[in-house]
């Protein structure tokens, strides 16, 4: 072998020698391929590491907020106005009716003793009606009536005495028109003053007693309506509760619409929504076991249970800091209810949920 030839094959040795280094360290073609290895896993036998790897794949988390046993309520007034009193504070046990926030209500209360003393004015003026006139009244009228009664029978004489007269004209037809038309006038306030009479000593008439019975019925309605109104203006619990959160403050002005004036809600269990993304969804079942996590508690674990799950797909309700963070998730809500020491997670708590099948807690 020539001195070239030699030289020629060790510079292709030294050629083969790098790149086989440098093919070794980048391990793009003696290393196993993904697919090789996912395969190599299923054909050798399952060890306790990779059970719990297997369990871990299996888990599903999320991110979601305290909430208590049932909904948050918003309660609010149906009327506007200045808040006069809170008779409640935040973290106070409250019972159903219990009064919560008192309005200012001058308007509504000088209507009602308004619509009071209209009730007042019925009821006497129905007494008057119902009992007739007085006995003073009556006697007077009887008077009259036996005055008018005893003209009319003076009258009536006198017309009878100048008829013979006339016939034999001892007196004028005038005189005698004048006797007659006057006869006639005494008759009729004779029967006018016995008319009057009656009515007084029957009392009142059945229509003068209706008219002021519907009278004293109308007064009562409007009182009760001015008593509701009032009572609105007194904003009570609709049930039993927490009083979590007060929104307004005396002197402050509340309108229906807007901010709530205080939210209720029942503390005797809590219970965490999650958001969990919908490729998820078929991995979790009611019952399946659960914790939550929290910043606030970094060394604990709460138990729980998924109790619901949602029927609708939607948006994502609770959203983290990170910028890089995905908006456009869906995701489905699921409700874990809590279990042991959970009264330490307030209602708003912001906390991570894990679930699953072989979650261990």
């Amino acid at each position: 072998m020539t001195f070239a030839r030699l030289f020629s094959v060790l510079i292709l040795a030294a050629c083969a020698w790098v790149i086989g280094r440098q093919l070794l360290s980048q391990g793009n073609l003696l290393a196993p391929t993904a697919e090789a290895r996912r395969h190599s896993m299923r054909v050798l036998p399952e060890g306790p590491e990779e059970s719990g790897a297997s369990a871990a794949a299996q888990a599903i988390s999320g991110l979601g907020v305290i909430e208590p046993q049932s909904r948050e309520t918003k309660v609010a007034g149906p009327g506007a106005g200045l808040i006069a009193r809170i008779l409640v504070s935040e973290g106070q046990q409250v019972r159903g009716g219990e009064p919560l926030v008192e309005l200012e209500s001058s308007v509504e209360l000088a209507a009602v003793e308004s619509a009071h003393e209209e009730i007042e004015s019925a009821r006497r003026e129905m007494v008057r009606v119902g009992a007739g006139e007085r006995e003073e009244t009556v006697a007077a009228s009887e008077a009259d009536q036996r005055a008018s009664q005893a003209k009319a029978m003076q009258s009536t004489e006198v017309l009878r005495r100048l008829e013979g007269l006339v016939t034999r004209e001892l007196v004028t037809r005038d005189e005698y028109d004048r006797a007659r038309r006057q006869a006639e006038q005494d008759r009729a306030s004779a029967e006018a003053a016995t008319a009057r009479y009656a009515a007084l000593a029957r009392g009142a008439r059945r229509e003068d007693v209706a008219v002021q019975e519907a009278r004293l019925r109308q007064a009562e309605k409007k009182y009760g309506e001015r008593q509701s109104a009032l009572r609105l203006r007194t904003i009570r619990a609709a049930s039993a509760g927490t009083v979590l959160q007060i929104k307004y403050r005396p002197g402050e002005y509340y309108l229906p619409g807007g901010e709530p004036l205080l939210l209720l809600g029942n503390l005797s269990q809590r219970r965490a929504r999650i958001d969990i993304d919908e490729r998820d969804i078929a991995r979790v079942h009611t019952g399946d076991a659960a914790y939550v996590t929290a910043p606030a508690f970094p060394t604990r674990r709460f138990p729980a249970r998924v109790a619901e799950i949602g029927q609708r797909i939607g948006r994502k309700n609770i959203r983290t800091d990170d910028p890089k963070e995905r908006i456009d998730t869906k995701i489905l809500e699921v409700v874990l209810d809590l279990e042991g020491d959970a009264p330490a997670l307030i209602p708003g708590l912001r906390v991570t949920a894990v679930m699953g099948e072989g979650v261990s807690r």
